[in-house]
């Protein structure tokens, strides 16, 4: 194989502009090392981070990229399975949690995939899906070892309480899923991804803009005040800012299409 391997091209341009899958899976693991430090889970993003394209080391692959920018190599213009890769490595390399990244970065573009659901399952994906051989990235050997993240729950708290591994699972696939779109953006639309604010907003802040906007709403002298609907409206967000102040738990919200589920819920 190549010692030059590519995460990313540029349409009409040559490989010297193209990204470096290096570089690509370096800042992908700085990102989501970021964003999962946040929730005290710092190498469980940078592993995914460093793991969720393996696959792309594959030929064919890197034939995949060379495709898009050559039409001489048209017949092999296909989508290539690359995620599948880097699930198996952490499944090998991480035995018992391994299979919690796993699910990340199978899919971290197709979403989440089910435990077993024929061809598109994580078990048919880690066991019988036929995929190339790849040569990992080679700093992985060295921070195998660094890189052994901790468990954040108890075993016996973990064992018997599925909502919370289910909900550490999404939340990984969360920091992976946001890193690699942010990184993947800096490099094919540089101009779009300096738009985005730099400096950290708060969450007092989306509350404050939450407010405003439920004000304007609720003033837009387009709505008839006097009608069903917009009293309803009102009391399903004064029920659910009311149940705020009650202890912490799980709290269902009942309400017909239309009556304002999704911000009263925010809110």
């Amino acid at each position: 194989m190549s010692d030059v391997y590519f995460a990313h091209t540029l349409p009409n341009e040559p490989p010297e502009r193209w990204e470096l899958l290096e570089d690509h899976l370096r800042l992908v693991a700085e990102m989501a090392e970021e964003f999962g430090a946040r929730l005290g889970w710092t190498n469980w993003g940078r592993l995914l981070g460093y793991c969720h394209d393996l696959g792309k080391y594959s030929v064919k692959f890197q034939d995949y990229l060379k495709s898009r920018n050559d039409p001489h190599l048209a017949e092999i213009r296909e989508k290539i399975d690359h995620a599948t890769a880097g699930a198996r490595y952490v499944v090998k390399q991480y035995p018992g949690y391994g299979h919690l990244l796993a699910y990340a970065i199978a899919g971290h573009h197709a979403g989440l995939p089910d435990p077993i659901a024929s061809r598109s399952g994580l078990y048919e994906r880690l066991t019988t899906k036929e995929i190339e051989a790849y040569e990992p990235f080679i700093q992985l050997n060295e921070l195998q070892e660094k890189l052994q993240p901790s468990f954040p729950f108890k075993t016996k708290e973990s064992s018997t309480n599925h909502f919370t591994l289910a909900f550490f699972t999404r939340m990984l696939f969360s920091c992976l899923v946001d890193a690699d779109f942010l990184a993947t953006e800096q490099f094919m639309n540089a101009s779009q991804s300096t738009l985005r604010p730099q400096s950290t907003i708060t969450m007092a802040d989306l509350a404050a803009h939450l407010d405003r906007s439920l004000k304007t709403m609720a003033d837009d002298p387009r709505h008839d005040r006097s009608s069903v609907v917009y009293s309803s409206r009102q009391e399903i967000l004064k029920a659910c800012i009311d149940s705020s102040s009650k202890p912490i738990g799980l709290f269902s919200l009942t309400v017909p299409t239309g009556g304002g589920k999704t911000l009263s819920s925010l809110a």
